[in-house]
């Protein structure tokens, strides 16, 4: 049966007794109508955990019951389906799976008939645990399968002989460039180019006008919190706070709940604050914040929106996040988040999401009114020839702006879009896995830009003595926001394109004040 999610509001709550209203009003609602009944069945009701927390029921019913629920519903209860949203990374997910830490195959469901040998290879020596998908067509019909090198760089891949090879793609796991091959046949041999290894700044710190010499302390004031799929291992990010995990409505802070179950959230968290470590290691924009990271996916194909709603709460209310980021979207717009949303811009957080990866219109949560939404640009020449990230170049000439800037090809756009912000070829911390020590990739997708944006807004208020001192509600959160789009850089694109621009911290002093710039 089709599952639900009911909430109590928060949003507007400015006082205990409305906070302790829309809660009995829930409760009440809940115990007489929404009780294990024939057509309804509770799977889990979310422990809260304070006294004035949002409660969260999730339960499945059948179609004919639904309506007659929603008929009944109080003001302050909302009621909705269970969305689930995905992180917004272009590059294809599955290497850094915990449960791929060892090699193995997917087999088509089409069949096994046919069979193509890939070796690959990065600076001269094989590459083991490179992730190696290929695509696969037939006419209208698409498929793909995928495996994971062994010791020697090597991985068989079988499918259906009905299905012509049509692209292939080697993702390393660590320090090399993810390198794409096009119409791929017999034995394969893709050779990966090997990442910069000159940080702890690179393009990203430029575009965003970081200081030319590296400033550990930039962000230093400001709480960053990073909703995804965890965070670490990493030495780099080990000042990183775990805040644990909320999955299917349980809020969880077990040892290691809020451990990276991929590579995403730490990628993420790298891009905000990794602090530099060794030599020649790329760092964070705003290093210096302070950043807890939640993770809401209990494997990378989906969060849902109770989850990411619980995680908005967690981290604007128990944790006071100035600035939240959320490198994931969906088609679907959520009632329960948007209340999130808003309850946290009232407490004086900071919402910043991911435009999305599919070209079209821009996503949810990045589409709500109180989210800055972000959009990616690149950098033409910065990714090497044969890489996926040399590939996210755009066809039109004017979506090609200053500086060689560019929106990216995959980028969501539209009138939704306010910043902007670097999202292709971004060189960021990754677990540390197979025995890799200190370990970094390159990923591309509105997920980088995001978070881009976010520890460039962190640095920005950082040096800022008024924000400090404002008190925690919607008029600080409101001049966050401002400040954001008024340090935003014009690049030469459209609005639907780049919003205001890519925030910008050429106007911050390193003494502590801010010059406003237009």
């Amino acid at each position: 049966m089709p599952r639900y999610v009911m909430a109590s509001r928060r949003a507007g709550k400015f006082t205990r007794a409305a906070k302790e209203a829309s809660i009995r009003s829930f409760e009440s609602f809940s115990s007489g109508v929404i009780r294990p009944s024939a057509g309804i069945s509770i799977l889990k009701e979310a422990e809260p955990r304070r006294e004035d927390a949002r409660r969260i029921t999730i339960f499945d019913a059948a179609t004919e019951n639904i309506a007659e629920i929603a008929a009944r519903l109080p003001d302050d209860v909302i009621l909705e389906p269970e969305y689930f949203y995905q992180p917004t990374v272009v590059q294809p997910l599955g290497l850094n799976r915990r449960r791929d830490i060892v090699a193995a195959e997917s087999v088509s469901v089409f069949g096994a008939d046919a069979a193509m040998l890939f070796r690959v290879r990065g600076g001269g020596e094989p590459l083991e645990h490179a992730e190696v998908i290929l695509s696969l067509r037939n006419g209208p019909l698409t498929d793909q399968v995928s495996g994971v090198t062994d010791a020697n760089g090597e991985v068989t891949l079988r499918f259906s002989s009905l299905y012509t090879p049509t692209f292939a793609l080697a993702i390393p796991y660590h320090g090399f460039w993810t390198a794409a091959v096009f119409a791929p046949s017999g034995t394969t041999a893709i050779t990966c180019s090997k990442l910069p290894s000159d940080g702890p700044q690179d393009w990203r710190h430029k575009a965003v006008g970081a200081p030319p010499v590296f400033d550990e302390t930039l962000g230093s004031g400001i709480h960053v919190g990073v909703i995804d799929t965890g965070c670490g291992p990493h030495p780099n990010l080990a000042h990183v706070e775990d805040a644990g995990a909320v999955i299917d409505g349980l809020f969880s802070t077990a040892p290691g709940a809020g451990a990276d179950i991929d590579s995403h959230g730490t990628h993420v968290c790298g891009i905000v604050g990794a602090q530099q470590g060794e030599k020649g290691a790329f760092a964070g924009i705003a290093p210096g914040c302070r950043l807890t990271s939640i993770r809401v996916f209990p494997d990378p194909s989906g969060a849902s929106n109770a989850d990411i709603a619980g995680a908005i709460d967690v981290l604007s209310m128990e944790h006071d996040v100035d600035i939240i980021n959320m490198s994931l979207g969906g088609p679907n717009s959520s009632l329960i988040i948007g209340d999130s949303i808003i309850d946290a811009v009232e407490r004086g957080t900071l919402c910043i999401a991911a435009a999305g990866n599919s070209g079209g219109p821009v996503e949810f949560p990045a589409q709500h009114v109180q989210c800055l939404a972000i959009s990616a640009i690149g950098l033409l020449g910065e990714a090497p020839a044969g890489t996926l990230s040399s590939l996210r170049v755009p066809d039109a000439p004017d979506e090609i702006g200053l500086e060689n800037l560019f929106i990216a090809n995959f980028s969501c756009r539209g009138p939704e879009i306010e910043l902007a912000g670097p999202g292709v070829g971004v060189i960021s911390t990754v677990p540390e896995r197979h025995g890799i020590e200190q370990p970094y990739a390159g990923m591309d997708g509105t997920s980088m830009a995001s978070p881009a944006v976010a520890g460039a807004v962190a640095a920005i208020l950082s040096r800022n003595p008024t924000y400090a001192g404002l008190q925690r509600n919607q008029a600080r959160t409101a001049f966050a926001h401002t400040l954001a789009r008024q340090f935003a850089r014009d690049i030469g694109l459209r609005a639907e394109f780049q919003g205001r621009g890519v925030p910008h911290m050429g106007g911050i002093n390193p003494v502590g004040d801010v010059s406003i710039v237009s």
